[in-house]
């Protein structure tokens, strides 16, 4: 498809498949699939997200499905930013705040929770006699998370989450509930400038005028002698300076020691093995004082 072409035969004031204009994409149509396809992506990751923590079996893929949801998330608001006709209700914006929010501060409840989870387990560890390794690590944080109380599982961090995440799905699925889903989307508006002076153009006293399809002012921008060129610029030349930058530092702000002997569970063995959480249980249990008898 050719984009801002001179000619009315793929100008997009006559053609429903896309909007363009002022050298720029609102609309696409291609884009509403694929838009569409990732909404029903985020609503089954985020169903599973629940789903997982009703069984014991399943709470592994918890996580997995939690960054697929918020990855697919982002890919869906990118897709949305070319789906433009005749904008968006307040509601509905109310709606993405709401999504959004809670995405935000679910994870940031999710990664404190985490931090202080680790912290507490390497404390047990250090305190106790059991041996240190990753298995140990996971089954300490398994007994200390079995022994918080109805309440204090209620009130935390962990729950806030959940919490917040289920507000954010709640409002997507919500959306996609409420969307029309057929295949009949077209971009089937086009802007025209408003009836006042501005600086981008005096419409007072005139009639209508559409938008052109060139910006006048395109050969300034600093993308204006090619947009595949542009896109290697943004992407490779970062690559290219982050990786010198990270050799310099490597080079005269860090130095090599060898690390100290750490004794590790055995390469057969699984994080969450009964054997090892056995172990850490009675490590971590109090042990009961023994008094001498006098001779």
């Amino acid at each position: 498809m050719q984009y801002g072409s001179d000619s009315p035969l793929y100008s997009s004031l006559y053609n429903l498949d896309y909007t363009y204009q002022y050298d720029k994409l609102s609309c696409v149509r291609k884009m509403y699939f694929a838009h569409l396809t990732l909404a029903y992506l985020v609503t089954f990751c985020g169903a599973m997200c629940f789903v997982c923590r009703l069984s014991r079996c399943m709470m592994w893929l918890h996580a997995h499905f939690g960054r697929a949801y918020i990855v697919l998330m982002m890919w869906l608001m990118a897709t949305s930013l070319v789906l433009h006709n005749t904008g968006l209700p307040i509601a509905v914006l109310m709606s993405f705040v709401c999504v959004l929010g809670g995405i935000t501060i679910g994870w940031m409840c999710i990664k404190w929770h985490q931090a202080q989870m680790e912290r507490m387990a390497f404390e047990y560890l250090s305190g106790v006699n059991c041996p240190v390794s990753i298995g140990a690590f996971y089954a300490a944080k398994r007994v200390i998370a079995e022994g918080k109380s109805r309440l204090s599982r209620l009130f935390s961090a962990k729950a806030a989450h959940g919490m917040c995440m289920f507000v954010s799905f709640v409002n997507i699925l919500g959306r996609l509930g409420s969307s029309n889903q057929s295949s009949d989307f077209v971009c089937y508006t086009y802007p025209v400038y408003k009836q006042l002076d501005s600086a981008k153009f005096n419409g007072s006293n005139q009639a209508l005028t559409f938008v052109p399809v060139h910006d006048p002012n395109y050969a300034k921008l600093p993308w204006a002698s090619s947009d595949a060129y542009w896109g290697l610029e943004l992407s490779l030349g970062p690559l290219a300076a982050a990786f010198v930058f990270g050799a310099i530092f490597v080079y005269f702000c860090t130095s090599v020691r060898k690390p100290p002997a750490v004794e590790t569970a055995p390469a057969n063995t699984a994080f969450n093995n009964n054997a090892i959480f056995s172990s850490v249980r009675l490590c971590l249990r109090p042990q009961p004082t023994v008094s001498q008898a006098t001779p």
